[in-house]
């Protein structure tokens, strides 16, 4: 590993088998900083979006869900009955897959499998960037890092990746009399490792650990080999909610938001089912909150950006000025996140929004009358 420095401009990393770090001068810290406040501002209005966006899309999805539980009708999975036609159903049964499914990338599958999910990681280099210096490091990642806009490029070269995560679904599966949309089939929850080791892949993989490998020793990663991993849903007891249409499973479209299609391995109630998808969007909305409270945190911290590195060469002082710009970047991101939700709210459910303002009024009003009681009882 080197560690150099050259005051005004970047050291030459040595590019050797470690891990590179180049130290930035001061200089160097204020010009890379000049254009932070612009991606600062666009994290910092994305956030915004994303936080009212995630609302509406809540809202939609609780509604589709709530009409799907009100209407949907429990049928047999063994006969398909006509008068079902076009509704929203529940069923239970035995999900069969006569054709086998394979990833012609590996070879890796077989028969009896309703979803395949790959995950690839490639051994690469990194970039990692900080306010005083820019350190690469080899490391197994899902996702292409283009070495053209790293800023020693030269002994971190990354070669291009060949394969990518991906997702598979047996078009050919069939649950009692019914034939499954692969729209449906892919909703099938939850995913198990799939075991590899007594599988023969093809096209230069080969098992290693819980998954594939393609290189020459696991034990000591070349920048560009891989490794695969595999998820997978079996045939088996299978719940399924969707639209019945001419003996097929489909997704249940809904007026005014997304369609309903549910599948879950084993047997459950229609209730069940629809507990678990409201459990699922109840998490997803909370997730998407915090990823955007979090987005407008760091936007408004890369505002402050260029004050940053030019304070950083000031021993103490630059780093009471980041930890002053991270309370108030937390200050502002925490309240204006949560108003963003609330006037969310106000747009896409304006009946319970006021219901809840008229609440919030009224308790605010009653304190303030209780206080004022007390105020005046030693008076009177």
């Amino acid at each position: 590993m080197s560690d150099q420095s050259n005051g005004g401009g970047a050291g030459m990393p040595d590019s050797g088998g470690g891990n590179d770090i180049v130290n930035l001068g001061w200089g160097e810290r204020i010009r890379d900083s000049l254009v932070a406040p612009l991606i600062g501002l666009v994290l910092f209005l994305g956030s915004i979006g994303l936080l009212f966006w995630n609302e509406g899309r809540a809202v939609a999805a609780f509604a589709a869900l709530d009409r799907g539980a009100r209407i949907v009708v429990d049928v047999a999975a063994d006969r398909v009955d006509s008068a079902n036609e076009g509704r929203l159903v529940h069923l239970s049964g035995r999900a069969t897959a006569p054709n086998p499914l394979i990833d012609d990338a590996t070879g890796i599958g077989g028969p009896g499998l309703l979803r395949l999910e790959r995950r690839v990681e490639m051994y690469q280099w990194h970039e990692h960037k900080s306010d005083k210096q820019i350190e690469y490091r080899k490391e197994w990642s899902s996702s292409p890092q283009n070495s053209d806009s790293f800023r020693n490029r030269q002994g971190h070269e990354n070669p291009r990746m060949p394969l990518r995560d991906a997702a598979l679904v047996n078009a050919g599966v069939a649950l009692g009399g019914f034939a499954i949309d692969p729209r449906v089939t892919g909703e099938a929850e939850p995913l198990e490792d799939l075991p590899v080791a007594t599988m023969k892949p093809a096209n230069g993989f080969r098992p290693a650990g819980d998954g594939l490998y393609q290189g020459q020793d696991p034990a000591n990663p070349r920048v560009g080999d891989l490794r695969v991993t595999y998820r997978a849903v079996k045939a088996g007891d299978l719940s399924v909610v969707a639209a019945q249409r001419n003996g097929r499973l489909l997704p249940y479209p809904t007026p005014d938001g997304p369609a309903i299609a549910l599948a879950q391995t084993g047997f459950w109630t229609a209730p069940e089912m629809f507990k678990t998808a409201r459990d699922h969007e109840v998490a997803l909305t909370w997730i998407l909150r915090l990823v955007g409270c979090a987005v407008m945190f760091f936007g408004i911290v890369l505002v402050f950006k260029p004050f940053s590195a030019l304070l950083g060469g000031i021993p103490l002082l630059g780093d009471l000025f980041d930890v002053g710009v991270g309370l108030v970047a937390f200050v502002i991101a925490l309240p204006l996140s949560l108003a963003v939700i609330g006037f969310a709210w106000l747009f896409h459910r304006p009946l319970l929004a006021v219901g809840i303002f008229a609440a919030g009024a009224g308790i605010a009003a009653a304190i303030v009358w209780w206080r004022r009681r007390r105020v005046l009882a030693p008076a009177a």
